[in-house]
């Protein structure tokens, strides 16, 4: 659900929001979220996402879409729309003994770049494990960075590091 209707008017009725989960089969799965304006007669935003796993390999993607109306943006008179394709590759999980890995990449269809990159690697031992990460941001004058990541596990004991859960891309 976005905000993005409210902030240009008052309204007695919220935009269409829809959710679409399907999962034909255990080893796909796929969904559309969308958020339509009918005051506007137009879409604010939408996420449509497919993800395909065999075995210990797993590849998904994602095409998200976001409009911002005029009158929000002080400093312009046009509306904004964000597009960016995103897409993710990976093998194994979490606690697998030996390698883990998953790269995520997301493409912005408007200015035609590569705004984020992650890489994730995983090894795990029979006591201990450690994951690796290296994100990178490329997002024009706003955002140009690259952090680095990193947890060693103790098994049934705990872990410590600056990759939190919510981080992970497995």
């Amino acid at each position: 659900f976005t905000a993005i209707a409210f902030l240009t008017c008052p309204r007695h009725l919220s935009p269409l929001v829809s959710s679409l989960r399907i999962g034909p089969i255990s080893n796909i799965d796929a969904g559309w979220d969308l958020d339509y304006d009918f005051k506007t007669a137009r879409i604010n935003a939408s996420n449509v996402f497919a993800g395909f796993h065999i075995g210990e390999i797993n590849v998904s993607g994602g095409d998200a879409y976001l409009y911002i109306p005029a009158d929000i943006l002080s400093s312009t008179n046009a509306a904004t729309s964000f597009h960016q394709f995103r897409t993710q590759v990976g093998y194994g999980h979490l606690n697998k003994p030996g390698l883990t890995g998953s790269a995520t990449f997301g493409f912005d269809a408007n200015q035609g770049l590569l705004q984020y990159t992650a890489v994730q690697a995983t090894y795990n031992w029979d006591c201990c494990g450690i994951t690796l990460e290296y994100r990178r941001f490329a997002l024009s004058r706003i955002r140009d960075e690259s952090q680095y990541f990193f947890t060693y596990s103790l098994a049934n004991i705990g872990s410590f590091g600056n990759l939190t859960r919510r981080m992970r891309l497995y």
